[in-house]
This record gives C-alpha cells, sequence and structure tokens, in this order.
C-alpha cells in the first residue's frame, strides 16, 4: 500500500515510524515549506515530497493518506 503522508510535525513522525513497522510504502510526503519536508522525506524515506497537496492527491499510486497537518490551523 503506497501511502501519503500530509504534515512533517510530531504527527507525521510518529504515523511515519509506526508505518515503518507494516508492509505499507512511505510514497510521498507533503509539506508546507519545501526545504523541511524534503529534509523529512529523505530522512524518513519516502519516494518523494511536493509542496502540493493536489499533485500528491492526482497520483494514482498513492492507495492511502493520512492527514497528520496541525489540527489548531
Amino acid at each position: 500500500m503506497n501511502v501519503c503522508m500530509v504534515g512533517y510535525g510530531m504527527m507525521g513522525i510518529w504515523h511515519s515510524e509506526a508505518l515503518k513497522r507494516t508492509d505499507a510504502t512511505l510514497h510521498t510526503l507533503v509539506g508546507r515549506r519545501a526545504e523541511a519536508a524534503g529534509e523529512f522525506a529523505l530522512r524518513h524515506g519516502y519516494g518523494k515530497w511536493t509542496t502540493s497537496l493536489d499533485e500528491a492527491l492526482a497520483d494514482p499510486e498513492v492507495d492511502m493518506v493520512v492527514l497528520a497537518s496541525p489540527s489548531e490551523h
């Protein structure tokens, strides 16, 4: 199952670490800031990253989306 993670804060870390213990593939990371998103994706093993949620959701390879974005905004 190819996973798209939206957000790279604490919840993004927790979900990414939990998903690594499954047969899921960390496919795409979506974040607001390009540099931070790229660093998170590399550190946690995502195949690619983007700052565009629309782009990520349009990817036919994505099977599942985890929303780990801040809830106070």
